[in-house]
């Protein structure tokens, strides 16, 4: 699948009619995935939509550390978490790449995981 479309087919009428059943499904399993793992401190997701499933981490944990990465091309209101926790990459190139483009684009990285994003590669 192309960008553009993943643009076409993750648009703000998908988000907008989906959020609501994600972020419940999200404050029903996080619970469970924080009680096999312990305590988390930072959450990268990938493939993140719009956020909510780091939106109901935040909530769970107001200190843990969130970063969001996905294709989409979504309204920036449409967005459940901060956007300097999201970055937009091309998420059909292979993985070495996204790690790349994210390390590249992402300033700020010893904010990821609390302890810079060196350890990604």
């Amino acid at each position: 699948m192309q960008q553009a479309q993943i643009h076409e087919l993750y648009d703000d009428e998908f988000y907008k009619g989906q959020a609501s059943s994600s972020y419940a499904s999200a404050k029903t399993m996080l619970p469970q995935v924080q009680e096999l793992f312990g305590e988390i401190k930072s959450v990268i997701d990938v493939g993140c939509g719009v956020g909510t499933w780091l939106r109901a981490w935040s909530e769970i944990n107001p200190s843990i550390k969130i970063f969001g990465i996905d294709g989409n091309a979504a309204d920036e209101k449409l967005y459940e978490i901060p956007l300097e926790s999201y970055k937009e990459v091309n998420l059909t190139h292979d993985a070495d790449s996204i790690i790349k483009e994210i390390m590249t684009k992402y300033t700020d990285a010893n904010n990821i995981g609390g302890g810079g994003a060196n350890h990604l590669l």
